[in-house]
C-alpha cells in the first residue's frame, strides 16, 4: 500500500468518525435527553386528564403526587432534596397530600433506595413506564383524589420551578385553602 492511499484511507475513516459524531449530536443525543428528562426543561406530555392507577390500600388524598423515578437515573437523583420536601409536605397534619412513587425497578429496591435518601412516601409500585403514559424520569404527576391526572412535569426542575410547585403543594396541608374551594383538585 502506497503513503497515498494510508492516506486515502486515514481520510476517509476520519471523515466517516466525524459525520458519525455529528450525526449523533444532532440525532440520538437529544432523543436521549428527552427520555430521561432534562435538567431546566418542564414538557407536558399526552397524559393529563387520563388516569394514574394508585394502588389498593394506599393512602389517597385530595392530591396525590406520583414520583416516577428510577435509582439509576442521574436526575432523579439530583432532585432528592426536593422529593424530601414533598414527602415531608404530606406528613404535615390535616394535610390533603399524599405521595406516592411509581418506578420500572421492584418496589423493594425502590424502597430501600428512597429510605437511603431520607424520602418518605405513602406508596411504593412498579409500573411500566408506557402504563403510566410517561416517556421518562424524572416525572411527576399531579392527580386528583380519583386518579385523574390534572398536571405533569417531566425532566428535572429548575430551583425556582420546584419552588413554585411546592408552593402549589404546600396549599393542600392548609385547611383553609380547601375551605374556600380555590385549587380544587376534584
Amino acid at each position: 500500500m502506497t503513503q497515498l492511499e494510508k492516506a486515502t484511507h486515514a481520510t476517509v475513516l476520519i471523515l466517516a468518525l466525524v459525520a458519525s459524531a455529528s450525526l449523533a449530536q444532532r440525532q440520538i443525543l437529544p432523543r436521549i435527553a428527552a427520555m430521561r428528562g432534562s435538567a431546566g426543561q418542564v414538557t407536558p406530555i399526552r397524559s393529563v386528564g387520563g388516569r394514574v392507577v394508585i394502588p389498593d390500600g394506599a393512602r389517597r388524598e385530595e392530591m396525590n403526587v406520583v414520583l416516577v423515578l428510577r435509582s439509576d437515573c442521574p436526575y432523579c437523583r439530583a432532585s432528592m432534596a426536593f422529593y424530601k420536601r414533598i414527602g415531608d409536605l404530606s406528613r404535615v397534619s390535616g394535610s390533603r397530600l399524599a405521595v406516592h412513587v411509581a418506578s420500572t425497578e421492584d418496589s423493594d429496591s425502590i424502597r430501600g433506595y428512597l429510605s437511603k435518601e431520607g424520602v418518605s412516601v405513602d406508596s411504593v409500585f412498579s409500573a411500566s413506564m408506557a402504563s403510566l403514559g410517561v416517556t421518562g424520569t424524572p416525572t411527576i404527576l399531579l392527580a386528583n383524589s380519583t386518579g385523574v391526572i390534572k398536571d405533569e412535569y417531566v425532566g428535572m426542575l429548575t430551583g425556582s420551578q420546584e419552588e413554585q410547585l411546592l408552593a402549589r403543594l404546600s396549599r393542600r396541608t392548609a385547611v383553609s385553602a380547601t375551605a374556600t374551594g380555590k385549587d380544587s383538585y376534584r
